[in-house]
């Protein structure tokens, strides 16, 4: 399946807003489950992926640096809508210049294969190295690619993806304090009084996993989620000495 055509012809069918951002964070969870899993991705730039990033910093003249093709696409839009809808128009210009190469199916990663628990212990131990910039949003975009990955490839649902589908409902059904019902993302990023940035203890990002670990209390599982040292727990160990 080319997921990312498929964003393209229906994208809020797959991500909650239209955003190159939405994309990007989408896009790298889905794939980093499909490799777990010992899957490739289809994608239409096929082996053109490097000759396309030098296209792009030829085309709106940026020198070698350390951001990536997306980044660029976003700084050259008038926002992240725009963006998104850039970010395929130019592909379809370079794919018309330089068609798509085979390319070989990416095998396996070495590493073990993380159930969803695993994965969101590792995400609070080290968030930046799945999501960039520190965020709920971004995480829970992560997520959705991950979750959209699982069932795309037809995958069983084990106890993991059981007990977080409990939390998500937990969330709209406990902490939801409307009227109207709200998705379990939209009530957390809604009571983070820090907003959404993921450096402070108030933020989306730190209640997301503090409920995580309320709802595992009320399951008879305090210790689900927790990790040996969490990304706060650094900090603060980091900025004492």
């Amino acid at each position: 399946m080319n997921i990312l055509n498929a964003i393209r012809q229906t994208p809020l069918n797959y991500l909650p807003e239209v955003s190159l951002t939405a994309l990007e964070l989408f896009e790298s969870g889905y794939r980093h489950r499909c490799r777990q899993q010992g899957h490739s991705v289809e994608d239409d730039l096929g082996g053109n992926w490097r000759q396309f990033d030098a296209w792009i910093r030829e085309r709106f003249g940026v020198g070698p640096s350390h951001f990536h093709v997306i980044s660029i696409v976003r700084s050259f839009s008038a926002n992240d809508y725009e963006a998104f809808h850039n970010y395929f128009s130019l592909r379809d210009e370079f794919l018309k210049l330089y068609p798509a190469q085979s390319e070989a199916p990416n095998p396996a990663l070495s590493v073990k294969c993380s159930n969803l628990i695993e994965l969101l212990q590792s995400i609070r131990e080290r968030p930046a190295m799945y999501v960039g910039i520190i965020s709920f949003r971004r995480c829970c975009l992560y997520l959705m690619g991950d979750e959209r990955a699982y069932k795309d490839l037809g995958l069983t649902l084990g106890e993991d993806r059981h007990i977080f589908s409990d939390f998500k409902l937990w969330v709209q059904e406990k902490k939801n304090k409307a009227y109207l019902p709200r998705p379990w993302y939209a009530i957390i990023s809604y009571y983070g009084t820090g907003g959404d940035c993921g450096h402070t203890n108030t933020g989306a990002f730190a209640l997301f996993y503090d409920w995580l670990d309320e709802f595992a209390s009320e399951i008879g599982k305090p210790e689900l989620f927790q990790v040996a040292e969490s990304w706060w727990q650094r900090q603060n160990r980091q900025s004492q000495t």
